[in-house]
């Protein structure tokens, strides 16, 4: 997706809330890559503030994160691996240098998914593994719909990049079937795409006001409210949530694929 008329993260506003549950995500994306990981070069594409590619190290990995938006590539920078700013669809990167690549909740916010894998292929090298992920079509939590109500009616309207994202773009990468053919098109050998549910953990009323207050479709309307307005919003969405810390599951619809026609090291689904 282009900057232009998409959405604008703050690498700030996204560490406040949204990173603790995109941690989680990413731990189980990466788990579920189709090939080793130690010692592995890998691509986190979407790198966003860091969480893929603190789960690749965490196994051993060295990777190079790619994002659109240099304002997440910057936080906490010095003690990032090497970034940098880069459209998916026309990689900065000489082709086949990647053992892996990464590919968290990229394919729901392009235009052409394929052109996007069909880059992710050719900058890996033969017999190298993809795994991406995007939201499953079913995907839903109560508590999504509670908070956006009490913005609502504080004259929040869902930005038009956002409208798109649910209306064409979660859909499609978000069906398995979708996937699968996308994949298939951009080359890629042995493609599967499978519902897989993270248990994301208990969250606190706080925690999920700061995960949903903080994305990129709400963060720039709470940002630009006045401050007695906006401890409003904040007070009147921890009442619509109660005091009772809830479990917070997601469903996603992950992709894992290789290079050419090696056999997979398929992990069982999460």
């Amino acid at each position: 997706m282009s900057a232009s008329g998409g959405p604008h993260y703050s690498g700030d506003a996204w560490a406040s809330g949204p990173e603790r549950v995109y941690a989680e995500l990413a731990r189980a994306v990466v788990a579920l890559c189709p090939v080793s990981l130690a010692g592995a070069r890998v691509l986190d594409l979407g790198a966003g503030t860091g969480a893929a590619s603190q789960a690749v190290q965490a196994l051993g990995a060295h990777p190079v994160a790619v994002d659109l938006e240099p304002a997440m590539l910057r936080r906490r920078r010095a003690q990032r691996p090497p970034a940098v700013a880069g459209d998916g669809a026309a990689l900065p990167l000489a082709a086949g240098v990647f053992d892996a690549v990464i590919a968290s909740f990229v394919l729901s916010h392009v235009p052409d998914p394929r052109h996007v894998l069909t880059e992710c292929l050719r900058v890996l090298r033969g017999g190298g593994g993809l795994v991406a992920a995007g939201f499953a079509v079913d995907n839903e939590d109560p508590v999504k719909a509670l908070v956006e109500d009490v913005l609502v009616r504080h004259g929040y309207r869902r930005p038009a990049w956002y409208e798109e994202l649910k209306r064409t773009g979660e859909p499609r990468a978000g069906n398995p079937r979708t996937l699968e053919d996308i994949a298939a098109a951009a080359g890629f050998a042995q493609a599967r795409a499978r519902r897989v549910v993270v248990d994301v953990g208990v969250l606190e009323a706080e925690e999920i006001l700061a995960w949903r207050l903080g994305l990129a479709h709400s963060a720039p309307f709470v940002d630009a409210l006045d401050p007695i307005t906006r401890a409003r919003v904040r007070a009147e969405a921890a009442e619509a949530l109660g005091p009772a810390p809830r479990p917070v599951r997601s469903a996603l619809t992950v992709l894992d694929a290789v290079s050419d026609g090696v056999e997979l090291n398929r992990q069982a689904s999460a």
